[in-house]
């Protein structure tokens, strides 16, 4: 599974639950079981690292950040998020 296939996923179904890995450096990854591995650099203080995830998924999606939803995982690495389009 790769980016193109859930941007594929996300315009066939309308919209999309995913898991996000934040981590520290790297770029963005897609592992077999459809993980994505994004890293952040923002610190874990006041939702800026939220904040960047949204920002960093809304352009990777081509997307507003309006239509991206942190559903689970708001104090930790590990997120459920939810795209709509």
């Amino acid at each position: 599974m790769n980016i193109d296939d859930l941007r594929n996923r996300l315009a066939a179904e309308g919209s999309l639950v995913i898991s996000v890995r934040a981590c520290k450096s790297g770029e963005i990854q897609v592992s077999e079981n459809g993980i994505l591995k994004i890293p952040i650099q923002a610190p874990r203080e006041k939702g800026k690292a939220n904040q960047e995830l949204v920002r960093t998924l809304s352009k990777l999606f081509g997307l507003p950040q309006s239509q991206i939803q942190i559903i689970r995982g708001q104090t930790t690495s590990q997120k459920l998020i939810k795209i709509t389009c």
